[in-house]
Parts: C-alpha cells; structure tokens; sequence
C-alpha cells in the first residue's frame, strides 16, 4: 500500500478532496495582504490629514497677516514715513479795538503738518507784546501734537486795555519738532499780529 507522506487528502462527504495545509496557507497571505492594506490605508489617511492641517495653518497664518494693519500710519517710529513739516495760515492778524470794546474777537491760525510723521509745536509773543495772549499749552513740554489728517488750531487773543490809540504791532513764533525734539520741516513760522486802537 503507498502512502503519501507530504499530502494528506481527507474525503468529505460531497466526495471533494481538501488539503491540510493550503487552506491555512492561504488564510495567512490573505489576512497579512489585508493587514498590509488597512496599515497603507491608514499612513495615506494621515498623510492627507497633515496636509490639509499644515494648509489650513498656512491660510490661517496669512489670514491673520492679512488682518493684521499697522497701527496709526503717522507713527513717529514707523520706519520710512517722512519728518514733520510746520505750516500756518493765515501768517497776518488785523485786530481793531476801542476804548469802549478793548478786547475784540479771537482770530484763529491753522496749524498744518505736511510730513506723515507727529509734529510737535509751541507758540511764543515776542517781547514786550502784553496785549497778545494765544491758546497753546505751554504745559506740554513739546507743544501740540499734529498729525498729516488733523490740523492743529491756535487761538489768538488780544487786549486793548491801557493801550492809548494807535497801531501796534507783535509777532508770533510757531516752532515745531519731532518726537526726538529735531527741528521739523518749515519750522519757525512767524505770525505777525497788528492792532489798530481807537
């Protein structure tokens, strides 16, 4: 009787012949090939997630830069912005006055910067000249901030009282700087003020 060593084949009732280790065999490639999908599937699934994160930061980072504006556009310390520049208008004041009415009305001096960074200004009578008053705060030690989109304002009072008739005359000197007290563009501006008592 020959027996065969290396292959056992069992009959089953269908009359079908199986083997005992091909089965088995087969079982273990097929489940390492699947196990060998899931684990490709899974690193492909992560890949494409770190993708869309990393590109979902880099929008949000330039989203964010996009928001992100300078702060005032006048900055004194924002680089590339030019100095300061004083101008003022008008630059002559008429005042009339009369013993009866010694103290007419104010006149106003438009103070302007032409530069894109603060100008700093401060108003000073000439000697002598009593009877003018002005509105700047001498409080400050560097005068009035002004910007290029906000015009400054100086008030000019003057005051007859004592003042025989005549005319009189007195100047007004606009200084302006920097932040660094650096003298700015177009500084001094000398207003000159003329009152006619009668």
């Amino acid at each position: 009787m020959f027996q065969d060593y290396g292959n056992v084949h069992q009959s089953g009732k269908n009359g079908s012949s199986t083997s005992g280790k091909t089965p088995i065999n087969g079982k273990i490639k097929w489940l390492s090939l699947i196990a060998c999908l899931v684990v490709l599937l899974v690193g492909v699934l992560a890949l494409a997630q770190g993708a869309f994160s990393s590109t979902q930061g880099a929008h949000a980072a330039s989203a964010k830069q996009g928001v992100k504006s300078p702060k005032h556009g006048h900055s004194p310390s924002s680089p590339g912005k030019s100095k300061p520049v004083l101008s003022a208008s008008p630059l002559s004041l008429s005042f009339s006055a009369s013993t009866g009415s010694p103290t007419p009305p104010f006149q106003t001096v438009i103070v302007k910067n032409g530069g894109t960074r603060a100008l700093y200004w401060h108003a000073a009578v000439s000697t002598g000249a009593a009877w003018v008053t002005t509105s700047d705060q001498k409080s400050q030690p560097l005068g009035i901030r002004t910007t290029l989109d906000q015009s400054g304002q100086l008030k000019v009072y003057v005051n007859a009282t004592g003042l025989k008739a005549g005319t009189y005359m007195a100047h007004i000197t606009l200084t302006g700087t920097d932040q660094q007290s650096q003298p700015a563009a177009g500084s001094p501006q000398t207003i000159t003020v003329t009152l006619t008592v009668s």
